[in-house]
């Protein structure tokens, strides 16, 4: 099993201050491979070269993308475990954060010997995961996941996930495209519907639209597009590494 000596660990943090009272804290518990990220898109293309063994992330990082994202693209492509600093957040942010099952939070007000309790916990519980044996049995889990259950007032509506085409954003609503050509209005901002789809499958593109990764049938990097079909969706310039990482896995 690796020690604090021997793990690399990546740090999210856009506060230079706080970078440097963490780079501290994290050598004085015998840290010595660590890496900085100080943004959203400085964290994507780290852990992709870096491979972090274990991954501190600050939630709040003063830009549209959060922690929270980071923390998703994390767990849609690896088993790499991941802590989060907490501060004064809100309720509707640390629910958010916990549905992400974190292996711990930690204080701002941190203390060398509960910053390296976390972090010894974060690799044994992941080193005991991977020698646990594997068995295949049927889970509801993914039979519910198959279906996406959309609501508008008090009606819902089921929706294959596999006919999901795209997800765009209308007003303060979001409108689904689905295969059949129908356009399902859902109550629902395209925030929280990037919390609710699978990351595994569906993946945001640009501040208006998240896409079915399965349904891409073409990207042009250049002029930064997909198709989807007949139909362009631009990328966003802030989505655009987390987008080409996830098809690069497909």
């Amino acid at each position: 099993m690796k020690t604090l000596s021997s793990i690399k660990l990546m740090v999210l943090e856009n506060e230079s201050s706080k970078q440097e009272i963490l780079d501290f804290f994290l050598r004085r518990i015998g840290i010595q491979d660590l890496q900085m990220a100080n943004s959203y898109n400085n964290a994507i293309e780290l852990f992709a070269t870096y491979r972090p063994d274990v991954a501190l992330l600050d939630i709040e990082l003063g830009e549209e993308k959060t922690g929270l994202d980071v923390a998703r693209f994390i767990k849609s492509n690896s088993n790499t475990p991941f802590l989060f600093i907490t501060s004064n957040y809100t309720s509707e942010l640390y629910e958010q954060a916990r549905e992400l099952k974190p292996h711990a939070f930690i204080s701002r007000e941190m203390n060398e010997l509960n910053l390296r309790q976390a972090i010894e916990l974060a690799i044994q519980n992941t080193a005991l995961n991977e020698r646990q044996p594997t068995i295949s049995k049927p889970s509801t889990a993914q039979v519910i996941d198959s279906d996406f259950y959309s609501k508008l007032g008090s009606k819902y509506k089921k929706i294959n996930l596999e006919d999901i085409l795209w997800v765009e954003v209308e007003g303060r609503y979001s409108i689904i495209k689905t295969t059949d050509g129908k356009k399902t209005l859902q109550q629902s901002s395209l925030r929280e519907m990037d919390r609710r789809l699978p990351h595994k499958q569906f993946c945001r593109i640009h501040k208006s639209y998240i896409v079915n990764l399965s349904k891409v049938e073409s990207v042009d990097i250049g002029n930064s597009i997909i198709f989807i079909g007949q139909v362009e969706l631009p990328i966003g310039r802030n989505f655009k590494k987390e987008f080409l990482a996830r098809m690069t896995k497909i």
